[in-house]
């Protein structure tokens, strides 16, 4: 009875003991998932990583193209400016060495419309084209008046050669006098020596001249006065009256023959002028 009740008790702790969890195998597992946990966060962080270099790598990429991008555009632009600039310095060398008509530069000062009479106004205007545009025989487009200290008449449009004429940028002013008298000049093609367009604050340029290029037979608002040419440039009073033209002038005025003002400077200035004139290369 004894042994049998032992057999029992051996097979009842047996029993017991292959049923219950061992805490070390519970231990294990907790571990194990942990482990689990960690490697995967790290795998994810990992990945966020690359991520996250790979996205600043491209905006890096991205960046350095549009600056480059830029680069070259602003490259592009300036050369695009400079071929520009030196097109327009070609055109104006070439132009200078065509020079057969400009405005003068300058006016005459204090002096008013005396030139020194037409041999003055010639010089005047050589002078100016010779810093510009080398040798040529250069005339003022002036008419002489008659009745004036014994002078004879001269028409402006018979001392400026047979043409075609260029402004300073080489573009064709007129083939020929017919041409320049009738169709008049493109107010844009009015140039000084320089090639610079003429001031509205100095438009008027004194020529003494009807529309056709030739001397006034007598004074048009006073015929009993002396014609309009400044006492044939050698007078600057305001006593002595001259015709202007205008150098920039609109559709429907004229270049040559506009309206009558005084000969001394502030009479010129009084009517937007110095004592400006047009020369033409025989």
């Amino acid at each position: 009875m004894s042994f049998q009740r032992a057999s029992r008790a051996l097979l009842f702790l047996a029993s017991a003991c292959g049923t219950s969890a061992s805490p070390i195998d519970a231990d294990a597992t907790t571990v194990g998932d942990a482990a689990g946990l960690d490697a995967d966060a790290a795998t994810d962080a990992a990945a966020e990583t690359d991520a996250d270099a790979a996205t600043d790598a491209a905006a890096e990429t991205d960046a350095a193209a549009e600056t480059d991008a830029a680069a070259e555009t602003d490259a592009a632009e300036t050369d695009a400016g400079a071929s520009t600039d030196a097109g327009s310095d070609a055109a104006l060398d070439a132009g200078l060495r065509a020079l057969s008509f400009f405005v003068t530069s300058e006016g005459s000062g204090s002096a008013g419309g005396n030139f020194g009479g037409l041999p003055g106004a010639d010089a005047r205007c050589q002078r100016l084209a010779e810093s510009a545009a080398g040798e040529r025989r250069w005339r003022a487009y002036l008419s002489t008046s008659p009745g004036i200290d014994d002078d004879d008449p001269v028409d402006a449009r018979d001392r400026i050669g047979s043409g075609p004429w260029f402004n300073a940028r080489g573009e064709r002013v007129a083939d020929d006098p017919a041409q320049l008298h009738r169709d008049g000049i493109e107010t844009a093609r009015i140039l000084d020596e320089l090639g610079r367009p003429v001031a509205r604050a100095s438009h008027d340029i004194v020529t003494g001249s009807t529309p056709d290029g030739r001397a006034f037979e007598r004074f048009p608002t006073n015929p009993a006065a002396p014609g309009p040419t400044c006492g044939n440039w050698r007078c600057s009073s305001p006593d002595c009256f001259v015709w202007v033209g205008h150098g920039d002038a609109d559709p429907g005025d004229s270049w040559n023959s506009a309206h009558e003002t005084t000969c001394d400077a502030p009479g010129l200035a009084a009517t937007l002028g110095t004592g400006q004139i047009y020369c033409f290369a025989e």
